[in-house]
């Protein structure tokens, strides 16, 4: 059984029979499942993908050819299902040592995604656009403070910003730009819980939606996008954040995770704890979540329960 993971989808195999006019044909089909685990997955993805099989016969040597560039045609989305015939049902009765050597039918195959901008009909002489130059504009425009018209201060260092930008991106400055509050008239907005650095950093991601030092102010800048209501920079601080996960840490970053509403790095530490509960049983800070913490000790007993089901429905 074979399963290709693409985020939180995956996709599984089927040698099917159906009937073509007279005949029966053994088909192979690959179709997208919706759940993996206790984890619901997008439905009907558009990912595109190109299907090659063969029957492998006893005694004989059987590859698959990889089209090296297949024609855009070839390519189906994989949601719905993908499928091609393999072998005539009749064929495989009339020569079953050659077939279902052992009684076993063995297929090789192999799935195919595009290369993102790559077809068949690229041409060299083809007129080429520019890259997009939004994100380095914004971000000059955060540099060079141009038109700014409210200031960001935090400890010594203050930082030019734009009222629209700002609001823009998070409710919560609109609220303030709106409610006529002290930053509104002062044109100041005082940040006393962020270091100057991950201000910067906030500001960058405001600005070009990326945080090129996340892996360093992960946690100033979660709570910042928590403050500010900007969910986007919480699930990147909270992916960053799945990274650091070691017996040493994986208790602490499920209570924060717990305590700040931090949904996929709290489901990502109970999985984390699922997969070596062996090495964290034991564990002062395990015991601690067991005796203080019911709630967080029924939700990972559930999980794992539905992981074990899930491997045994798998096997």
């Amino acid at each position: 059984m074979l399963f290709i993971e693409t985020q939180c989808t995956y996709w599984k195999p089927y040698i099917t029979c159906q009937t073509m006019g007279s005949d029966k044909y053994l088909c192979m089909e690959l179709k997208q499942c919706t759940k993996k685990f206790n984890l619901s997955s997008i439905a009907d993805s558009q990912i595109q993908a190109c299907l090659t099989c063969s029957v492998v016969c006893a005694g004989e040597k059987c590859e698959v050819k990889i089209r090296e560039m297949p024609l855009p045609s070839y390519y189906k989305v994989v949601g719905p299902g993908l499928h091609t015939n393999l072998i005539k049902w009749d064929s495989v009765l009339q020569e079953p040592q050659r077939y279902l050597p052992d009684g076993k039918l063995t297929v090789l195959f192999a799935v195919q995604c595009p290369l993102e901008g790559k077809t068949d009909t690229d041409i060299e002489d083809s007129p080429l656009a520019p890259p997009p130059e939004i994100v380095s504009c914004m971000e000059k425009l955060l540099t060079d403070g141009q038109f700014s018209d409210i200031v960001l201060v935090a400890g010594e260092r203050e930082f030019p910003a734009h009222r629209a930008i700002l609001a823009q991106r998070s409710d919560v400055f609109r609220a303030m730009f709106d409610a006529k509050m002290t930053e509104s008239r002062t044109n100041r907005v005082e940040i006393q819980d962020m270091s100057a650095t991950a201000v910067s950093n906030f500001l960058t991601f405001i600005y070009t939606d990326s945080a090129p030092n996340v892996d360093v102010y992960a946690v100033e800048l979660r709570s910042a996008a928590e403050k500010y209501n900007i969910p986007r920079l919480k699930a990147v601080c909270e992916v960053e954040m799945a990274k650091w996960l070691e017996v040493e840490n994986v208790i602490d970053l499920l209570l924060h995770a717990d305590m700040y509403n931090a949904n996929q790095l709290k489901n990502a530490a109970i999985q984390w704890i699922i997969k070596h509960a062996p090495e964290l049983i034991e564990t002062e800070a395990w015991k601690a979540v067991c005796k203080d913490h019911p709630k967080l000790l029924e939700e990972t007993c559930r999980q794992f329960a539905c992981y074990v089901k899930e491997r045994e429905h798998f096997r």
